[in-house]
């Protein structure tokens, strides 16, 4: 029979005590929190996609939906414009494969929490969500043998203006109170953003066009040359996601030590 410590009876309890309103996304965990988490037997499930780079419409230029007539019109332009933005990035896909960014999201978020003892106790897993897929977190949580399941689902988005570049990260913990009864603990997103002025990216190598708009242009110059643009914004972006993301788990507003560090510390 598998006995589950007081301390994890006490998260799920703490968690029940405060969710008679929303429950607010945290910037990081409590002290509290990570001494319970730290103590306990804690799996890691990484939610990887397949998509490389999302699409996002900025607050700035998306049609704002009022319901009814007028909000049918306003979600079928927002979806228009998603779709014509999704079309400029075909011809570039064959360097978004190169570029392999859902595993660099992945390597880059182990990285940033492998000074994280006890995130890295067990070996992570990885999961993905399938269309369609009504149980997905109790049927991953089916996986774990641990008392603690942590699920970290980062993805890499751009506006369809070409204006901004961003990573996401939805952070969920669940608690394992005995075997088939989970309690959902708590639930936080956040954002490293960078904005992309014309000035950050090479300058373009083709013949200007007389109809062609900024988003194609921005688009070439971003791609062209082994993705050297694209790449130059991602060297910018990430170590914001590593440090938001090393934020949450630790409360220490630091960028984390690299895992050679890491690793040279442990022996």
């Amino acid at each position: 029979m598998t006995t589950f410590p007081r301390a994890i009876v006490f998260l799920a309890a703490v968690f029940s005590l405060c969710v008679s309103g929303a429950a607010q996304a945290k910037t990081h965990l409590r002290r509290d929190e990570i001494k319970i988490l730290s103590s306990s037997s804690v799996q890691v499930i990484f939610v990887g996609t397949d998509v490389p780079l999302g699409t996002y419409l900025d607050a700035n230029h998306h049609a704002i939906s009022l319901g009814g007539a007028e909000g049918g019109l306003a979600d079928a332009l927002n979806q228009h414009r998603l779709d014509v933005f999704t079309s400029r990035l075909l011809p570039y896909q064959p360097m978004l494969d190169k570029l392999a960014l859902p595993a660099m999201d992945r390597k880059l978020t182990q990285d940033s929490l492998s000074s994280v003892p006890w995130l890295n106790e067990l070996p992570w897993l990885e999961a993905k969500r399938e269309p369609l897929q009504d149980f997905f977190v109790r049927d991953n949580v089916k996986q774990s043998q641990a008392q603690v399941v942590v699920f970290i689902e980062p993805q890499m988005l751009m506006a369809v203006t070409t204006g901004q570049l961003l990573m996401t990260c939805i952070i969920d913990v669940e608690v394992v109170n005995q075997p088939g009864h989970i309690t959902h603990y708590d639930q936080s997103e956040f954002t490293a953003e960078l904005d992309i002025e014309p000035d950050d990216l090479p300058p373009r190598t083709s013949t200007p066009k007389d109809d062609e708009d900024d988003e194609d242009v921005n688009l070439e110059r971003m791609f062209t040359n082994d993705a050297a643009g694209f790449r130059q914004l991602l060297g910018k972006l990430t170590p914001q996601f590593q440090q938001k993301l090393y934020y949450f788990f630790t409360g220490q507003d630091t960028l984390p030590p690299p895992p050679a560090a890491t690793a040279a510390a442990a022996k």
